[in-house]
């Protein structure tokens, strides 16, 4: 697949061909399998291929069933996941006693491809059969029976197609509400990058050094770059602080009467002040004053455990997620200052 297609638009454009009777689920299975690849997903793209790789004929089913079958796949039996994910398939491709009294709990193992040309093989060789008359007693009656036989054979391969067919719109479905979602997200934080990028540079350039910084660090993802990342993350709010709430040696009190101590360290204090300041009517500023809070919080603690000398417990999902939160943080702090410069007393 071309790199500038849309997942989602191909995803839908996929969907819609399960309103065309003329598109066999062969050619929309191919385009399910293109497309699990392209996002990288592997459990998908394992039940794709087990229902498009041909395993020829019925099998007996028993609990070496499924490392069997992955192993044709050129996939490794000892993977649980993988395991659990063939055992699905094995469910959906097993003939019950209804369908077809004499292949009862056997297992399907024909591609979906070789499915749909037996259907069109059986459809055929039926209406041959009808079309036929004549001959004996003992000649009507085979014709009956071989009709018949073809009658349960065809019902069993439309049983299991349609049960691949479902599996099939129902993985469409759920990977359309992935992609809304990403989409989605794509966008929020588009928005918010931009606003970063624009804003950060003009309020505090210590600020967009401390951010470089950190990225070099989680990028080198060694033991001693994770924690001079974590540590680089707590000076991005204390540049920003200095920006937006400069250190003051007075004790100013806010609306409880409790007096806020504003000197250069207590840097958490002049960000939650700088809020207070900004928007002292608004919801926004309690959710505001606890992410600051929690977020401080920890950059504290894995920045005491980082001077003790103990940097492995900062871990690089740690790191990075820090990273990410700080990042946010900033540009709450960005939009205030963006729209309120000037506010704080």
């Amino acid at each position: 697949m071309a790199p500038d297609v849309d997942e989602l638009q191909y995803a839908r454009a996929t969907l819609e061909l399960f309103d065309d009777v003329a598109v066999p689920l062969s050619t929309i299975l191919r385009r399910c399998l293109r497309l699990a690849h392209l996002r990288g997903d592997w459990k998908a793209v394992t039940w794709l291929e087990l229902e498009q790789h041909e395993f020829g004929g019925e099998k007996p089913y028993d609990d070496g069933l499924a490392a069997d079958l992955l192993r044709e796949l050129g996939r490794h039996p000892g993977d649980p996941e993988r395991v659990a994910i063939v055992e699905q398939f094995i469910s959906r491709r097993t003939f019950d006693s209804k369908s077809n009294a004499a292949k009862a709990g056997l297992v399907s193992g024909h591609s979906v491809e070789l499915l749909e040309r037996h259907l069109k093989l059986f459809d055929r060789e039926i209406r041959n059969s009808v079309d036929q008359d004549g001959g004996t007693y003992s000649q009507q009656m085979d014709r009956a029976t071989a009709r018949v036989n073809l009658e349960q054979r065809r019902e069993s391969a439309r049983n299991t197609l349609a049960k691949v067919r479902n599996a099939v719109y129902a993985y469409l479905l759920r990977t359309e509400r992935e992609l809304v979602f990403v989409e989605f997200n794509d966008a929020f934080f588009a928005k918010t990058k931009d606003l970063v990028d624009r804003q950060l540079s003009i309020v505090s350039a210590e600020a967009v050094e401390r951010f470089n910084s950190a990225y070099r660090r989680l990028r080198d993802g060694d033991d001693e770059s994770l924690s001079q990342a974590a540590a680089s993350c707590r000076r991005v709010l204390h540049a920003l602080a200095d920006a937006v709430c400069p250190p003051r040696s007075d004790r100013p009190k806010d609306a409880s009467g409790v007096a806020r101590d504003l000197t250069a360290d207590k840097y958490r204090n002049r960000l939650m002040w700088f809020v207070y300041e900004t928007c002292p009517r608004t919801t926004l500023r309690p959710l505001l004053d606890v992410d600051i809070k929690l977020m401080s919080d920890r950059l504290e603690a894995i920045d005491a455990l980082s001077s003790k000398g103990v940097h492995d417990v900062v871990s690089a999902q740690e790191a990075e997620a820090l990273a990410s939160h700080v990042y946010l943080l900033a540009a709450e702090i960005l939009n205030l200052h963006e729209r309120y410069a000037g506010a704080v007393q």
